[in-house]
């Protein structure tokens, strides 16, 4: 009998620490899953997978919600861009979403390296996450308030340098992929 017993609370153990807070980075990462999730299910524009240009996350109240993130297409010529809200809990689980009225497409910034935007997103922010120990980065994974992703001329080569800004620091991070998604470098921007 005090064997099962044991053996039950051995088996539950791992289960009580499944509920972990979401870190805000983790949650910035997880909105730009559900953003493709809704694209490929046609619940929001499906330019979303090409312009998507800006991630921004905030707290959200009341309870459950933690989390706010307001995720933006490329900005148009005139008026705003298509814009998308979502909640989320505190452990990064999506509560709702809405489209923001009013928005209009932006430029298509043309990633043609085989991964879109979105993707590009989710591997920079990956970079982040898997770094978070590391005591430059955890500024940025814990107290991330934006990530604006950009194509830029680094050295002669065309990439992605996704630009995150953290309520914690005054400096940024870039990380710096490939077009195919390979991570190139990240850098801290006093």
């Amino acid at each position: 009998m005090k064997s099962l017993f044991l053996a039950t609370i051995m088996a539950l153990l791992p289960m009580t620490t499944l509920a972990q807070n979401a870190s805000s980075a983790k949650v910035a990462e997880l909105a730009a899953h559900r953003v493709d999730r809704l694209v490929t299910t046609g619940k929001i524009d499906a330019g979303f997978a090409k312009r998507l240009e800006r991630i921004d996350v905030s707290a959200a109240s009341p309870a459950p919600a933690a989390f706010k993130v307001l995720v933006s297409q490329t900005k148009p010529l005139q008026g705003l861009p298509i814009q998308v809200e979502m909640v989320f809990d505190v452990a990064g689980k999506p509560l709702s979403f809405k489209a923001i009225p009013g928005g209009v497409a932006g430029a298509d910034p043309g990633y043609d390296g085989g991964k879109n935007a979105v993707t590009l997103f989710e591997n920079s922010l990956h970079q982040i996450i898997d770094s978070a120990n590391d005591a430059n980065i955890a500024p940025f994974a814990n107290g991330l308030t934006s990530v604006i992703l950009t194509k830029v001329n680094q050295d002669g080569m065309i990439m992605s340098k996704a630009q995150v800004k953290s309520s914690a620091t005054p400096s940024k991070l870039n990380v710096y992929l490939m077009l195919n998604g390979a991570f190139m470098s990240k850098d801290i921007e006093k």
